[in-house]
């Protein structure tokens, strides 16, 4: 399964004249759909440039009469503001016959309205809106709200989710470096999508980050990271390792990061002969403390070592034990077995 991945650009990158350098760079790091800001008719003419990068936009329309100049440019999508569905009905016709997404979108001006009262009316206008286009036959239909309370958060939209079978893109929370999104981004993400909430996940900066490659690269990294731990994005590799306990019988921190490396170099290597591990479906390879649970706990992953007594290690591919080895051999034949894999995988893929 494959979570798409959104990006959200405001209008100062229009501004400023680097919209398509912006798209361009969240493209190129497996982003799908940009929502391009659109403020004006000259502002719909970009949709063709912004799909001409092979990218879906999805047209953030504040102005109802922005909607058609959207959908005649190619839009895939339109983001609206619950509360304006009469005029969305407008090109009903056009939205079904085209399939254009609708989304209902909480606006940026709209988190004056989080705290009290305000944010339950805005959920209840999502439901109002939801339903009516709904009656009118538009199925291709979405809801993006956010909160920063991630507990409020869940909790409304697994209601909506229940109640209504609402389908959302989830949010992941900006903040101002990779390393402070990581923990409430997997926490928020995490949460939502073992409920099986979010049909994808929508990125933005900061209101005080600059649309740099660097920027947006970063976030977009991050979201395929979290993804891709779950199992919802491709990955050429994920670790799965444990947090020890007293049964632990190696260095796990030392042995986890000596295969990090390992696996970083093998990356690099197929890449250099044109094959990338994310075509095959990636592998999932496990660190673990000891070999009385290791292997039971990562049965998960398709292959992975775990410590056992007299400084000895087992390896094992699915949660099976295949071989035990001296410690000191332990990470060479995890990577034999594990470059043995991944020829498998891509000798099958290439099988007519």
């Amino acid at each position: 399964m494959r979570i798409p991945l959104h990006f959200y650009i405001a209008h100062n990158a229009v501004e400023k004249g680097v919209l398509l350098d912006a798209a361009r760079t969240a493209g190129e790091h497996g982003v799908s759909h940009i929502w391009l800001e659109v403020r004006s008719q000259k502002d719909t003419a970009l949709i063709r440039e912004v799909s001409s990068l092979n990218l879906h936009v999805v047209s953030a329309i504040k102005d109802p009469a922005l909607i058609e100049g959207s959908l005649r440019n190619g839009t895939s999508g339109i983001a609206v503001h619950p509360g304006i569905q009469k005029e969305v009905l407008r090109y009903r016709d056009t939205l079904i016959r085209s399939g254009s997404a609708v989304y209902l979108y909480m606006r940026e001006e709209d988190r004056s309205v989080l705290e009290g009262e305000g944010f339950f009316s805005l959920v209840n206008e999502i439901v109002v809106s939801y339903g009516e286009l709904k009656r009118e036959k538009i199925e291709n239909l979405f809801v993006h709200i956010h909160h920063p309370d991630p507990v409020l958060h869940f909790n409304i939209s697994r209601y909506l989710k229940m109640r209504y079978g609402i389908r959302h893109v989830v949010s992941l929370t900006p903040c101002r470096s990779m390393e402070d999104s990581l923990i409430p981004g997997s926490l928020t993400l995490g949460s939502l999508f073992y409920e099986r909430i979010g049909e994808g996940v929508l990125l933005r900066l900061s209101s005080d980050q600059e649309y740099s490659r660097k920027n947006v690269s970063e976030a977009a990294l991050l979201a395929r990271n979290i993804l891709g731990s779950c199992r919802l994005y491709p990955r050429a590799y994920t670790i799965i390792s444990c947090p020890t306990c007293g049964r632990c019988r190696m260095d796990l921190q030392k042995m986890t990061e000596e295969i990090d490396h390992r696996l970083k170099a093998l990356e690099k290597k197929y890449n250099q002969d044109g094959k990338n591990l994310e075509d095959v479906g990636g592998i999932a390879v496990a660190v673990m403390g000891c070999n009385v649970n290791g292997p039971g706990e990562a049965r998960s992953a398709d292959i992975g070592i775990a410590g056992s007594k007299n400084n000895t290690g087992i390896l094992f591919k699915n949660g099976r034990v295949f071989k035990t080895f001296p410690e000191n051999r332990l990470a060479d034949e995890l990577m034999i077995h594990t470059k043995d894999i991944i020829d498998k995988k891509f000798n099958t893929a290439n099988m007519p």
